[in-house]
């Protein structure tokens, strides 16, 4: 049998050929996914409740100061009740936030887009950066028993405790 890298006609893969080909490429080059796969798409069904977080790109702070977390809190008050969406809980940690969310009028990836685009490019002017605010997407996750929403209203409430940015709930601002 000729070898067929030897040769010198072009190579022809067949469909199969060119999947197996493409994940050999992505395993040599430290990749676990063929390029062109797409991200999952976001569950946008009214009433839906998500788990949000956002995070700082490498895990960096995203709010320095009270007006960066009294910005992105203004921001999202304004855009929950003109989509009707609502909060069950929050908690702002310097380098990362956790929402509790039910989907309104708009999707939950349209208005995470406008809430993280201003406040990015809000945050950046303030503090006279140019670069990247947060690490890739937010992370949804779909809340779908009663029993867990209720473990992730406690769980986010008692995030800054756990995070040591206060000794007692009753004094925490945000």
């Amino acid at each position: 049998m000729k070898n067929p890298l030897c040769s010198k006609e072009p190579l022809v893969f067949d469909r199969d050929m060119r999947d197996v080909y493409d994940l050999m490429l992505c395993k040599l080059s430290g990749l676990y996914y063929p390029p062109e796969m797409p991200r999952k798409a976001r569950l946008n069904a009214p009433g839906a409740v998500h788990h949000i977080i956002i995070r700082g790109i490498e895990r960096r702070q995203i709010f320095r100061k009270d007006p960066d977390r009294v910005d992105l809190i203004q921001r999202l008050g304004r855009l929950l009740s003109e989509t009707r969406t609502e909060c069950f809980a929050w908690a702002l940690i310097p380098n990362h936030a956790d929402f509790l969310l039910s989907t309104g009028l708009l999707s939950i990836a349209d208005m995470m887009r406008r809430i993280l685009t201003e406040y990015a490019v809000s945050f950046n002017n303030r503090n006279r950066r140019h670069r990247k605010l947060f690490q890739s997407r937010y992370k949804s996750i779909l809340c779908q028993e009663d029993l867990y929403l209720k473990e992730l209203v406690r769980y986010i409430h008692l995030n800054p405790l756990r995070a040591g940015l206060v000794n007692d709930l009753k004094v925490l601002h945000w």
